[in-house]
Parts: structure tokens; sequence; C-alpha cells
């Protein structure tokens, strides 16, 4: 187990009460942990961890909607986001319990608002504007694969308070049983 799965598994022990059970390796993709509550297996989990990559692009040049020629932009989060949504999407094939995707945060840059972005293709700002940040064909993409994952869960890894954002009814369902109102805190 890596330091990063080591701290969602502390983590849904401590503030959910939930039990995460290691998968073992295997030769096809697979989840990292099941879910249990009570002894009961209640949903599988894949962890996913958000690593700064020093990478800087600028958009000098280049316009489209919600871009502003010359602006910069160091890390496009919700681009690796993406990413790692279709990674755990081929690692959950042929599971049929619900479906919990954890981005555990350790990069300074990186926030809720990268998932909220890939989730809906959209910046939205304190002040209510909202900007197109990812193309029309990018937006549909996750779209359609933000639905075969039942519940987020973004966590930083220095601590806080986590964000969880269910996709599906079933989603809503694990978030309302076994997540609100359970904080240990």
């Amino acid at each position: 187990m890596d330091r990063y799965e080591s701290h969602v598994k502390d983590l849904f022990l401590g503030v959910y009460r939930l039990d995460l059970r290691k998968i073992p390796e295997a030769q096809h993709p697979r989840p990292d942990f099941e879910v249990f509550d009570h002894g009961s297996h209640i949903a599988n989990l894949e962890v996913k961890a958000i690593e700064w990559t020093g990478t800087e692009v600028t958009a000098d040049g280049f316009t489209g909607e919600g871009l502003i020629s010359g602006s910069m932009k160091r890390d496009n989060c919700a681009a690796r986001l993406a990413t790692k949504l279709h990674d755990a999407i081929r690692q959950f094939e042929g599971v049929s319990l619900p479906k919990i995707l954890v981005f555990l945060n350790a990069h300074s840059e990186a926030d809720v608002y990268d998932l909220m972005e890939l989730l809906t293709g959209y910046l939205t700002y304190a002040d209510g504007i909202r900007l197109a940040s990812m193309p029309p064909a990018a937006r549909g993409r996750s779209a359609a694969d933000k639905a075969r994952i039942d519940l987020h869960l973004w966590a930083d890894l220095k601590g806080g308070t986590p964000s969880l954002i269910p996709a599906t009814a079933v989603g809503e369902e694990l978030k309302l049983k076994y997540f609100d109102g359970r904080s240990a805190e």
C-alpha cells in the first residue's frame, strides 16, 4: 500500500468509520479497495493522487471560448484529472457495487474547483462568472464518464474537510447514508 492509499484508508476509518480493505494487485486493472461498513461490502474505491507536474502552458496567440490571448495557466489540473478519471473507469470495469473515486490532492495549486471544472466543463468564479474551460468534445466525454463513477471525493493531503460530489442517484444515497453526519470531527 503506498502512502496515498494509506492516507485515504486512515481518513475513511477516522472520519467516516468505514473500513477499506486492499484488493490484491492482479494482471488486469482493479480498484484499490473494497469499502465495508460494519462487515457489509458497500462499495469499491479507487485512489488517484494529484501531484505537481511543474508544467507551464501559455496561451499566447491562442484564443477560444473562455481563453484570453497572452494569458498563462501554470497547470491544467482539470485535464490531468480527466486522465485519472478515465484510468479509474478502466479499473472499475466489471465491478457491480457502487464506485467511489478519491482524488487525493498533494498539489498546492490544485483544489476541489479543478474537480468541479472537470465534472462541469466550466470554471465558475466567486462572482458567478462562468467560463467554458474545455472544448465541447472534452466536456461531453467527461460528462459521459463522470456518470460511470457514483461518488467523487476530493481530499487534501495536508488536511481539511473532504468534499463529496455524487454523480449518480446511487452516489447520492452513499453520501447520505455513509458520509453525511458520520464525521468523527
